[in-house]
């Protein structure tokens, strides 16, 4: 792996183009991993992809869908039990509680994929 990938030289400035230049690399670089990494979890792996086998052979393509196993696995241990909530207010406070706690287990699951996750309104 390189170690200068997105170094600038010090007696250079650096300017918005150099700056999006380095974004735009960043996400290219970036986009196959991802793509991958949310495959695995899906289980489309490569082998499916592949033609067919003449009726004659074997075509065992067993798929085991480890990826999602472990991320699911994981992430029960790391949210766990959510945390108890008693309100006097009625079903509306209780509701925007569920909701959130929803938003979070989604936003968790593509973290532990994805290995980031950026929430926007």
């Amino acid at each position: 792996m390189r170690t200068n990938l997105y170094r600038l030289p010090s007696e250079e400035t650096l300017t918005d183009a150099k700056l999006n230049e380095f974004i735009m690399r960043h996400s290219g670089e970036c986009a196959f991993r991802y793509s991958m990494l949310q495959e695995a979890y899906e289980t489309d792996y490569p082998i499916l992809h592949e033609p067919l086998k003449p009726k004659w052979k074997p075509d065992n393509r067993i798929m085991v869908n480890f990826a999602k196993y472990i991320v699911d696995t994981m992430n029960g241990f790391f949210i766990g039990h959510p945390i108890k909530l008693q309100v006097d207010d009625g079903n509306e406070a209780v509701e925007k509680y569920v909701d959130f706690l929803d938003f979070n287990a989604i936003i968790i699951d593509f973290l532990s994929v994805m290995g980031y996750s950026i929430y926007r309104e």
